[in-house]
Formats: C-alpha cells, sequence, structure tokens
C-alpha cells in the first residue's frame, strides 16, 4: 500500500512501498546515521508520539506537585562564609543560637503618639507570636527569642523598640534558621494569622517585615510573576509563530511538544529532589524560560528544514528525513555546548545559582530529546497539512510576483551584507531598556506587600 506521506526506509537497505529516489549521502549531502534515525522516527511515528504521551501521564499521575518552597530549605550561602562564622561564634560565645533570621512587627499611628492600651497589644501579640498554640509543633519555636518594648524598657528613652516620636513599636521574633527556609515562611505566616485574629484598637496599623517578612514577601511576588511571565512567554511565541509561519498547525506543534516537555521536566525534578535536585519556583521558572526558548528554537529549526524540502518537490518522507538530518547536528551542538556552559553553575559557591544548575540541563537535555523525536514523529503523522491552508511544494516563478518567503530571504541578505550596521541598529532600539538597569531599587517588589505598606 503507498503511504500518502511517501515511502520510509528501514536503514538496512530495503525500500518498504513505493519505489522512490530515497536520500542518499550522494544525492542529498547526508550522512547515513541521520538517515537512519529519521527514517526510524518516520516509521515509529505513532509509537513515538505515544511513548512520550505515556510517560507525561505517568508521572502526571505518580508524582506529587512540586512543593513551590522546596528551594527555600536550602542556604544561600556557603557554610564557610563570614556571615554564617560570625553566628556560630555569637551562638558559641553567648549561648543564642536565634538571629539568623528576624520576622519584625511595626505598630503605628501615623497622627497621634501609641496609647497605654497600644503598647499592650504590642506585647500580647508577642506574647502570642512566641507561644506554640494547639495543636503546633513545638520544635519550630526552639532557640527562638522575643525582643518586646517591654523587654527592653530599662533603657528608657533610649528603647530601641520605641521611636523617638512614640508613634511606632517594634515586636522582634528572631529565628534560628536562615529567612530563606521553609520553617521562616511558617512562622511569617503565623504571625500574620496571630495580627489578623487579635483585635487592635482602631487607627492602629500594623506592618510584618524583618529579613523573613522580605523573603516571604518575595516568595509571593515570584509566584504572581512566573504566572505572568509564562501567560506573556505563551502569547508572544503564539503570535511570531502565526507571523512566520502563518499555519495555526505549525505554531501549536512545538507549543504542544513544550507542554509536554514542561510536564515531565517538572516532574522529573520533583523525583530528583532525593538526589539533590531543587524544585522551587526559581528552578521551575528557569526550566520555563529554557523549554519555551530552546524548544522552540529547535523546533523551529526541523520544521523550517522541513518547509525547504517539501519547497524542493520532495515526498514528505524524504522531506523529514533530510530536515532531521541537516538539523540533528545543529541541534544537538546547541544542547551540548548550552548544557556544558550553564552545568558549571553546579560549582558556583551561592545557592540559588548551584540549585538551578541541574534543572537547567535537565531542561536542555528534554528539550533537544523531544525536538528530535517528538516534534519530528508529530510533523511525519500531519505531514504537508501541517503547513495548512497554505500548500507547500515545487511551484514555477511568476514574473511580476512577489512571494512572502522573500521577505525572509531579503532580510539575510541585507543582514549578511551589512552585519556592522544591523548590530548598531539593533543596539540604538535597545538601549533605552538597557538604562533601565541603572535604576534598579534595592528590592524590586511591589510596595503594596506587607514589608512596605508602612514605608
Amino acid at each position: 500500500m503507498t503511504n500518502p506521506h511517501g515511502t520510509w526506509y528501514d536503514g538496512q537497505g530495503q525500500i518498504k512501498g513505493e519505489q522512490v529516489t530515497l536520500p542518499t549521502a550522494a544525492s542529498d549531502d547526508c550522512d547515513l546515521f541521520g538517515m537512519k534515525i529519521g527514517t526510524t522516527i518516520y516509521r515509529f511515528r505513532w509509537r513515538i508520539v505515544a511513548l512520550w504521551l505515556v510517560v507525561m501521564a505517568a508521572l502526571l499521575l505518580l508524582v506529587p506537585p512540586a512543593d513551590p518552597t522546596a528551594s527555600l530549605t536550602r542556604d544561600l550561602l556557603p557554610a564557610d562564609s563570614p556571615y554564617y562564622q560570625a553566628l556560630d561564634e555569637y551562638a558559641e560565645r553567648f549561648g543564642d543560637k536565634s538571629g539568623r533570621s528576624e520576622i519584625v512587627v511595626v505598630f503605628e499611628r501615623p497622627d497621634a503618639s501609641l496609647t497605654p492600651r497600644d503598647l499592650l497589644d504590642a506585647e500580647e501579640i508577642g506574647r502570642r507570636m512566641i507561644e506554640p498554640g494547639a495543636g503546633e509543633d513545638p520544635s519550630l519555636w526552639r532557640d527562638t527569642t522575643l525582643r518586646t518594648p517591654k523587654s527592653l524598657e530599662a533603657m528608657g528613652a533610649r528603647n530601641p523598640l520605641i521611636s523617638a516620636n512614640r508613634k511606632a513599636a517594634m515586636v522582634c521574633l528572631l529565628l534560628p534558621y536562615t529567612e530563606t527556609s521553609h520553617d521562616a515562611v511558617r512562622m511569617v505566616d503565623r504571625v500574620h494569622a496571630v495580627i489578623d485574629a487579635y483585635p487592635l484598637a482602631p487607627g492602629l496599623r500594623t506592618a510584618i517585615t524583618g529579613s523573613a517578612g522580605f523573603c516571604r514577601d518575595y516568595l509571593l511576588a515570584h509566584e504572581r510573576s512566573h504566572d505572568k511571565t509564562l501567560a506573556v512567554t505563551v502569547v508572544a511565541i503564539i503570535v511570531v509563530l502565526l507571523l512566520v509561519y502563518r499555519a495555526p498547525l505549525a505554531a501549536a506543534i512545538p507549543l504542544a511538544a513544550i507542554g509536554i516537555m514542561t510536564a515531565i521536566t517538572t516532574k522529573l525534578t520533583v523525583l530528583g529532589e532525593g538526589l539533590g535536585l531543587s524544585s522551587g519556583t526559581a528552578e521551575r521558572l528557569f526550566m520555563l524560560l529554557l523549554l519555551f526558548g530552546a524548544g522552540v528554537d529547535y523546533s523551529l529549526l526541523f520544521i523550517s528544514r522541513y518547509k525547504e524540502y517539501l519547497g524542493t518537490g520532495r515526498a514528505s518522507m524524504k522531506a523529514i528525513i533530510l530536515a532531521l538530518n541537516t538539523s540533528l547536528g545543529a541541534i544537538t551542538a546547541s544542547a551540548a555546548t548550552t548544557i556544558a556552559g550553564l552545568g558549571t553553575l553546579c560549582l558556583a559557591r551561592f545557592g540559588v545559582f548551584r540549585d538551578m544548575a541541574p534543572a537547567i540541563v535537565l531542561a536542555l537535555l528534554v528539550a533537544a530529546m523531544a525536538s528530535i523525536s517528538l516534534v519530528p514523529a508529530i510533523v511525519a503523522i500531519l505531514g504537508p497539512r501541517v503547513f495548512w491552508p497554505r500548500r507547500i511544494g515545487r511551484a514555477p516563478a511568476v514574473r511580476g510576483t512577489w512571494d512572502r518567503d522573500q521577505l525572509w530571504q531579503s532580510l539575510a541578505d541585507y543582514m549578511t551584507r551589512r552585519p556592522a550596521r544591523v548590530l548598531l541598529l539593533t543596539m540604538a532600539v535597545r538601549v533605552r531598556d538597557s538604562l533601565g538597569g541603572l535604576q534598579v531599587g534595592w528590592t524590586g517588589l511591589p510596595i503594596t506587600l506587607p514589608t512596605f505598606i508602612l514605608g
């Protein structure tokens, strides 16, 4: 039976189906290895797609969701950093293991001095902060220290927890774990709950800050930016793909493959937590950006080659083999060099970079594997229908007509003839955005978060 997409070659000199001229190293500038891979993927296209889907479904069903705070369980600084050395020395000499982070609750009356009741409320809230509630794990409060205005009242007017104009006061809970730890986030959430449940006097405002409070706000902002970044990235890629190919299926294939890659990579990082992989919000954000960036680039490289070979009049099967053969080396080389470069982050001393490195390497590996197996298999199933509603094939040139594809050829010719001019023009367009980096503030967090609400 003749296959509507052409015939396939079994890689061992046997041609199945209709006898056609097959790609060879001599006629089509392809090597035997690439031809075997392309032929195998075309022959088992349905099984390859099914395998990816089965793996994704199994991971989604059997692996629990990622904990967004999982990456916060580790210290960002190395154990031998001066900061931790000072803390260890302090704990050894004074027997106080708290102070690695703090939760600061600010009480304020903007237009008047604090009343005696306000100070009593601050003391009561401090007591509730330091005492475990019913059903709570007492070990969470081990080695914590509370500082309230009353605890330093012997200092009189020099009490550092009451402002000079007596319009503000602070209650400080010193924690024995770093502000980036999961326990610190839990304690901040608990302090929020304590204050929300307490009947404060009218006009008294409160805010939670300190290093632990700031990191908790940072985590919330990170979660929100993660969702916005993903949405903007998807929309931008869809728009670009539709403008380039003007074919909905050609735009949908890379996005569908990236969706499968994302699900698999995210679950693999969760499985790898026992081996030291981190699956927190920061890691997931970087993985998504790399999967979308590298995955789309690799997929477009193959699809563009496939379109070019279809345009020469070749059958779909031959076009897929040749497209994969000519793009296989570029995809694997790009992935390998990027993995080798970014993989060196595993040697970093700063915890954020070190934790992200395995997730980045895993994302690039999955993106490369999907681009040379899953994407070609989907394209092989759909065939030339990928470029619907356009028809791709050899067409005689008609004088006086303009092919929209000539736009890209003209742009490529211009950039190769005038590379310096294109570079300067690109830099001039981006200079305004680059100057914005000179005005980055200390935090970058919205001022509506609790950390800044009284600022």
